[in-house]
């Protein structure tokens, strides 16, 4: 699988930069892929509905990347535009979708971080 970096309530233009220079595809997940599970998406961008997002944080999913790429991808983006919910697409997660994604993310934050 080539690199994939998938993107939810991510500006793709401030991303695309980073994505070039570690030769990674930047693929953001339109609102109306919500329901698809993180494994079965597609690499190349689906046509945009005019439909909101079911969820208003940013998250992304880092998809095939090297460890090389993982790390210089991390650093970067904390000294950019540090992301809360961020993850690694996994044989454990590639059948989640994007929402059950983001209440694990959200899990494991409010444990680290209690309010």
């Amino acid at each position: 699988m080539a690199a994939v970096l998938y993107t939810w309530n991510l500006a793709p233009a401030e991303f695309r930069p980073i994505c070039d220079a570690l030769a990674v595809r930047l693929r953001p997940v339109a609102p109306h892929e919500a329901g698809i599970p993180l494994g079965k998406l597609p690499q190349s961008p689906a046509p945009s509905l005019p439909t909101a997002m079911p969820f208003p944080e940013e998250m992304l999913v880092m998809a095939g990347f090297t460890e090389t790429q993982t790390d210089r991808f991390l650093a970067v983006l904390r000294q950019r535009h540090p992301v809360r919910l961020k993850a690694v697409l996994t044989p454990f997660n590639a059948a989640w979708t994007g929402t059950r994604l983001r209440e694990e993310l959200l899990r494991e934050d409010r444990s680290f971080h209690p309010a």
